[in-house]
Order: C-alpha cells, then sequence, then structure tokens
C-alpha cells in the first residue's frame, strides 16, 4: 500500500494516519508469510526429489549386487515407484505414508525392526 493508497483509505474511512499504516504492516504481512509458505513448499518438494533419488541409487545397488537384478527388472521397479510416489505427492489422490506404511505393517505382520 502506497502513500496515496493509504491517504484515500484514511479520507473515506475517516481513520487515523496510524490506523491506516497498521492496516498497511499486516498487510506486509500477510504477503511476506504467503511467499514464505510458497518457498517453504517448494523447499519440502526439492527436498522429497533428493530423497527419492537417493532412495533409487541405494535400492538399484542392492538390487544388483545382492539379488543379481538387471536393468530391466531394475527400471521396471523404479517406474512403478515414481508412479507410487507421484500419487503420494498428489494431493488429489488422498494417499499418504502413513497409509501405505499401515497397510505394509498389516500385511508383513507387525514392524520391521
Amino acid at each position: 500500500m502506497n502513500r496515496a493508497e493509504r491517504r484515500r483509505l484514511q479520507r473515506e474511512q475517516k481513520i487515523s494516519s496510524v490506523e491506516v499504516k497498521d492496516i498497511a504492516r499486516e498487510q506486509k504481512a500477510k504477503q511476506v508469510f504467503a511467499e514464505l509458505q510458497a518457498r517453504e513448499e517448494a523447499i519440502k518438494k526439492e527436498a522429497y526429489g533428493f530423497a527419492i533419488n537417493d532412495l533409487y541409487t541405494v535400492l538399484g545397488t542392492i538390487l544388483e549386487d545382492k539379488y543379481g537384478w538387471g536393468k530391466v527388472r531394475i527400471n521396471r521397479l523404479f517406474n512403478q515407484l515414481e508412479d507410487r510416489f507421484a500419487c503420494i505427492l498428489d494431493d488429489k489422490t488422498g494417499l499418504t505414508m502413513e497409509d501405505l506404511e499401515k497397510q505394509l505393517l498389516d500385511r508383513l505382520g507387525g514392524k520391521n525392526e
């Protein structure tokens, strides 16, 4: 809110200049808060990307070294993982990591420690 807008608001609503400045500060605070939330979401998505990439790397090397999996089987698994992660990250599906963890624990019969 610039000075002309503050003065117009003050004339129209018959409020003091201190109140107008408070309104301007409040609007600026809301704007900064919204920007911070957007940045936080972008950082979270980037962090998920790094974590997923690290998971693929470790999982791929284990499957190849320990279990003799080849390129085709590993790529099939990675494609399925990408699809599942996309469902989790998509808010429209309603699928969460907690849901998947509970489902897996129910199938395997308890927590794997």
